[in-house]
Order: structure tokens, then sequence, then C-alpha cells
């Protein structure tokens, strides 16, 4: 069912089967664009020079070609409390010498 995409015959590659897989996920996805990714400067300035506009990234004036990336706090994918407690009761494991729970739903012991 190909369709018409934008960049899809732009392929940095010649590779037919990477072609053809970005083709078939084009199919089933049908995004506006296809962007390739080359990993040239041009490329990297575009992305980092966007996300910037975009309030995305802070640039790091101490730390030239580096950013603070801003997230979304209402953002589902952010996990920083669980990690935070993952961590604690990692180091409470370690500390007491207690073995991990062998049912996840059980908790850690140390609660």
């Amino acid at each position: 069912m190909t369709t018409t995409i934008a960049g899809i015959d732009n392929a940095p590659t010649s590779v037919a089967a990477i072609r053809d897989w970005v083709t078939s996920v084009a199919d089933l996805t049908t995004p506006d664009t296809v962007v390739w990714c080359d990993a040239s400067e041009e490329e990297w300035h575009r992305l980092t020079t966007h996300l910037v506009d975009k309030g995305t990234f802070v640039g790091l004036t101490r730390k030239p070609n580096s950013f603070w990336c801003v997230s979304d706090p209402d953002d589902v994918a952010r996990v920083e409390d669980r990690y935070e407690e993952a961590g604690a009761r990692v180091r409470l494991q370690q500390r007491f010498r207690l073995a991990p729970p062998s049912d996840p739903k059980r908790g850690s012991g140390c609660d």
C-alpha cells in the first residue's frame, strides 16, 4: 500500500533492507514526513537549535555544546521519585544484607 511520504526517498543508505523496513513502518504509521538521521554536524545543529528554541534544551554556558534537558512535570514517563525509592530499598538491602523479595508485589521486606 505504499503511499507518498515526504522524505521517504531521501535515504542516506543503499541497503535495500533498511529502506524497505522504513517504508513498511511508514505505511503502518502514516507519518507526514520521514526524516533520515545521518549524524552530520548540520543535523546536530538543526536538532539542538530546534530544542533550544522550543525550550526543551537549555544551553550550559560553562560547557560548550552541552545542554540541560527540561521535561514536562506532567509527563507520564517521569519516574525520578520511583528511582529514588528503588535506590533507597537497594541501599537498605545492601546495608542489612537483606535478600531481594522473590515476589515483587510483596515489597522489599523493609517497608
